[in-house]
């Protein structure tokens, strides 16, 4: 509930008071109060300092000794607290300072709706400013803890109903009438708004324009007022920005509140800034990253990157994971789209769905990493996967699932990879056959051991041969290299001259 003009005369300390004019403003809302004198009877820049001094929706206290022989300064006083939406005026020493005030007066705050309110000398000697000023801070503190408690009681019963964030934070804007945003402190990426359509480049302007560092900045842009406010918790590092109309307060509990909304939400507040937590991720920033992802050391992760915007195989693989109430976060980094999913019981067979989703989109790769453990080896893992998707699509050109074994042998091999060199004593002699015979054994070797791990019918399958001529192109080849196939070091070997050989066709 919010104190009015006509609420003051109500108190203890006003009983007495009157109002003489500007009635139709007793509804005006009184946020606080301000109390004015200015000493000397020639002071040419009293209403200039008036008007410095007088804060919105503030009820004015004052004597008015400077102006107490000066109508038309009167009334110009008058206008300056009207132009700076005082809620009224509170005249001490009626009848002894002021005598009575002029028909011009009277007239002026009834034309603007601006109550007037005389506190008589006579009847009214034992009332200092003080004793008012109390009075009126004593009841808008009760007022104000009564409307904290009835905000946070509101937001803690929507919270206990299974509420989200954004309807804790709008519970919070339906009382105080304000618009709340909360932006990431590190991206200013917007995690929560109040408004449907928030102007996020105006947030960002108006973050930028608060003062660095410094909590509580308070700053207008066109007619609306924010606050500004760095806030850590012990999970997010986030600006809360409270935007409201100029002629509406903002006050402490307004903040603490939404702080509150913040503590209380913080899990699902990191989970809306995925696309940050991404990038912290491959960008390798550890210590900004967000604790939520591994509070326990021992969770493992699977990572999904993909390449493309936020359509057909991702939108699919996301569906299948909210079907499964499996616990994820996704978000972009550049051209790649990467997703995050806990392990458990209820993924083993995810991998299984994911890959026929690929099937029938010849276009699309996807990096697939599974069980991974800790923060920091997630990390090595995304920024590989991101350095390398170009590699993949490479060197395995008809492949649609990349596995985390082959990400970090192309990792590793570097060589392979930066410089495409080729080891001319293992593959030369196979080149100078097939240029000879003009045969298809490379083409054979690199499908047989790249594109599908050793298998001879899927190979037979994509190069439209049978089975029986895969297998005696391969034991051809191996001849010819002189090379043992149940040999690891030279397979190992192998391999990486065939993707070398690959790269450096591309």
């Amino acid at each position: 509930m919010k104190m009015i003009v006509k609420n003051l005369l109500s108190l203890n300390t006003l009983k007495k008071a009157r109002i003489i004019a500007g009635d139709k403003g007793v509804y005006n809302n009184v946020d606080g109060v301000t109390i004015l004198e200015i000493a000397g009877d020639q002071d040419s820049d009293a209403i200039e300092l008036l008007t410095e001094s007088a804060k919105s929706q503030d009820i004015m206290i004052s004597a008015l000794y400077t102006v107490k022989d000066d109508i038309v300064k009167q009334c110009d006083t008058i206008k300056s607290m009207h132009r700076s939406n005082v809620s009224g005026l509170i005249v001490f020493y009626y009848g002894r300072i002021i005598k009575a005030f002029s028909r011009e007066v009277i007239q002026l705050c009834n034309q603007l709706c601006f109550p007037l309110i005389v506190i008589d000398y006579e009847e009214n000697k034992g009332i200092s400013y003080e004793d008012v000023m109390k009075e009126i801070f004593s009841t808008l503190k009760q007022q104000a803890d009564y409307f904290h408690r009835r905000v946070i009681s509101a937001m803690w019963k929507q919270w206990e109903n299974g509420g989200t964030a954004a309807d804790a934070l709008k519970v919070i804007s339906k009382f105080t009438l304000a618009h709340i945003v909360i932006t990431s402190f590190t991206s200013k990426q917007i995690l929560l708004s109040t408004e449907e359509a928030c102007d996020e480049a105006l947030i960002k302007r108006v973050i930028e324009k608060s003062v660095a560092g410094n909590n509580g900045a308070m700053l207008r842009e066109k007619n609306e007022t924010y606050l500004v406010e760095h806030y850590h918790s012990n999970k997010l590092d986030v600006i809360i920005v409270l935007k409201t109309a100029n002629n509406n307060k903002f006050e402490d509990w307004m903040l603490s509140c939404v702080k509150l909304c913040v503590d209380i939400y913080h899990e699902e507040l990191a989970l809306t800034g995925n696309d940050e937590i991404i990038k912290l991720l491959v960008e390798g920033t550890l210590d900004l990253t967000i604790p939520i992802l591994c509070e326990n050391e021992e969770s493992k992760w699977n990572a999904l990157i993909l390449e493309g915007p936020d359509e057909g195989v991702a939108k699919a693989i996301l569906r299948v994971l909210d079907s499964r109430n499996i616990p994820y976060l996704s978000g972009k980094f550049k051209s790649y789209k990467i997703i995050l999913f806990l392990s458990g019981a209820n993924t083993y067979d995810v991998q299984d769905e994911i890959k026929e989703l690929f099937e029938g989109r010849a276009a699309d790769i996807c990096i697939y990493l599974d069980r991974i453990r800790g923060k920091r080896v997630m990390m090595n893992y995304l920024s590989s996967g991101v350095e390398m998707f170009p590699y993949c699509e490479i060197v395995f050109p008809v492949r649609h699932i990349i596995e985390k074994a082959e990400l970090k042998l192309l990792k590793d091999n570097k060589t392979v990879v930066r410089e495409c060199e080729l080891d001319e004593d293992i593959l030369g002699p196979l080149k100078e056959f097939d240029q000879a015979h003009n045969g298809n054994l490379m083409e054979t070797l690199q499908a047989f051991m790249i594109d599908f791990n050793g298998d001879y019918s899927k190979t037979s399958q994509h190069l439209f041969v049978h089975k029986n001529t895969i297998q005696y192109r391969i034991n051809s080849a191996m001849e010819i290299l002189n090379l043992n196939m149940k040999d690891n070091a030279q397979m190992f070997y192998l391999y990486n001259a065939l993707i070398a050989e690959r790269l450096k066709e591309k």
